[in-house]
């Protein structure tokens, strides 16, 4: 099965990009972002992510339903908090009309912060709650969960940006961005 393509366009003002497929914007990231960040944020990242790690394991011995981690665990604790960045964590990609100097812009979450919340429970689960390994290891390999690509706030309406309905995979090919403009970096 031949891989689909997305082509990112260039301008002079801007660095050309080609993501060949959804391995390449977790490369990106790792290749580019990801030890600066770590160097900066390691100890922070690793406190939040222990603390929320050991909730998410409170609230599943608790017997909290679905609705419950999904709304507050998943999203708030995991999502948007799990590495002490609300906003995210930068991937250095932009786009086209983000780049206008002047226009309102925010930092889309692009996997969105349930589905990160989601994504690290199965994955805790699946490392048999070994909070250790999911801290000193796996955290560091998986940052690229909290990345973030620079759009307009028009751009990150609903209709243009589809939330919930992808699954990792497709939203690292960047399918659920329907009416968004060039990707740069």
């Amino acid at each position: 099965m031949e891989k689909e393509r997305i082509n990112l366009f260039s301008s002079s003002r801007w660095k050309f990009l080609k993501i060949k497929d959804m391995i390449d914007l977790v490369k990106y990231f790792n290749d580019n972002t990801r030890d600066k960040l770590w160097v900066k944020y390691a100890d922070e990242s690793k406190s939040y992510f222990n603390l929320h790690l050991k909730t998410l394991k409170l609230w599943i011995n608790e017997g909290a339903t679905n609705k419950q981690l999904e709304q507050f665990i998943y999203r708030l604790g995991l999502g948007y908090f799990g590495v002490g960045k609300q906003g995210g964590l930068t991937s250095g990609l932009i786009t086209e009309d983000a780049s206008v100097k002047g226009v309102k812009k925010t930092a889309d979450h692009l996997l969105g912060a349930t589905q990160i919340g989601k994504y690290i429970h199965e994955q805790f689960e699946k490392n048999d709650w070994d909070i250790d390994y999911m801290v000193n290891e796996w955290l560091y390999e998986n940052l690229w969960l909290w990345m973030t690509i620079k759009v307009t706030s028009h751009e990150h309406r609903k209709n243009n940006i589809i939330r919930n309905e992808h699954s990792i995979e497709d939203k690292l090919l960047l399918k659920h961005y329907k009416k968004v403009s060039k990707l740069y970096n």
